[in-house]
């Protein structure tokens, strides 16, 4: 089931501090904070960058795990996997955020092409 969350106010100016220390847990909670904390890893980047669809996560476990498999193939799987669970984290992310923000602010999702981005691109909002 989902597990709830605390509740949290939109952004707006004078919560923003308490917001992205709230919002750091939330995403936390939902075992997403990751794609928004560190840079896009390598690997993920690269099974993304090519138009391959990723097969399903019983697939790659397979081939993983079948005594078949090659070093290259199983090395293959383990990024694509990594690329959709980057995937998921970076998806529950976008939304968890795009959730708890005026209006206002929809267009920096819209922008922004991550989580991460997205992120970087709210604290930049509120530095000044």
């Amino acid at each position: 089931g989902m597990e709830s969350l605390p509740k949290i106010e939109k952004l707006k100016a004078d919560n923003h501090l308490a917001w992205f220390a709230d919002m750091e847990h939330v995403l936390k909670l939902k075992r997403c904070w990751t794609a928004v904390d560190r840079e896009q890893p390598a690997r993920v980047a690269r099974v993304l960058a090519t138009d391959e669809p990723v097969p399903e996560h019983a697939e790659l476990t397979a081939v993983i795990t079948a005594t078949g498999s090659t070093e290259a193939a199983r090395s293959k799987a383990h990024a694509q996997l990594a690329a959709q669970e980057w995937l998921r984290q970076d998806e529950v992310a976008m939304a968890t955020m795009h959730l708890h923000v005026e209006p206002v602010h929809h267009v920096t999702f819209r922008l922004a092409r991550t989580a991460r981005a997205a992120w970087l691109s709210l604290h930049e909002a509120f530095r000044s």
